[in-house]
């Protein structure tokens, strides 16, 4: 990712701070749309998923939770441990449960560079795709575009636009 400046191009700097994320594709239905984290994957069109355990944490000290918030290779909560980001061998971008390293289906730990007010990329600096959740109208889910993987004619392929939060900012307790 580059910014030209005066006939000059310079390479955005790797993204220090939180950041949420829109899925952007001029043709798609989901143009400008957020990407959210919900039942330990990430989605298009759904609401994120996410939980506080109230009473044992004063309900003033829960994040809102109505936003997915990314930190470097994992989402920007505030549970003991946290909760890491990555790509599953069937492509899905997915996070683990919170207090656990466990992941399912593991085909990479890590996602791709990450570049402040540029893009989000997946291992490799491959793009995403985005395919329907049958029965769920309106709803995306996300998939790095690992080799040798093959997606259905409906899927559809987008960039990851990263939109920098104030350092800090935390998005939930945790998602589920």
């Amino acid at each position: 990712m580059y910014t030209c400046k005066s006939s000059t191009l310079t390479p955005l700097p790797a993204d220090s701070l939180p950041f949420t994320l829109t899925a952007v594709n001029p043709s798609a239905p989901f143009n400008g749309k957020t990407i959210e984290a919900s039942s330990e994957a990430f989605y298009i069109g759904r609401a994120p998923s996410t939980y506080c355990p109230v009473p044992a944490i004063p309900a003033a000290a829960c994040a809102a939770g109505n936003t997915t918030v990314m930190y470097g290779s994992g989402l920007a909560t505030t549970v003991p441990g946290g909760q890491e980001i990555y790509i599953q061998s069937t492509g899905a971008l997915a996070f683990t449960q919170a207090h656990s390293a466990a992941t399912y289906n593991l085909s990479s730990y890590s996602t791709g560079p990450v570049y402040e007010g540029g893009a989000f990329f997946a291992p490799n600096g491959t793009g995403w795709t985005a395919c329907p959740v049958a029965g769920s109208q309106g709803v995306w889910q996300v998939f790095a575009k690992l080799a040798g993987l093959s997606f259905a004619s409906d899927c559809v392929g987008f960039y990851a636009k990263v939109h920098d939060e104030p350092a800090g900012t935390v998005g939930a307790w945790q998602y589920v």
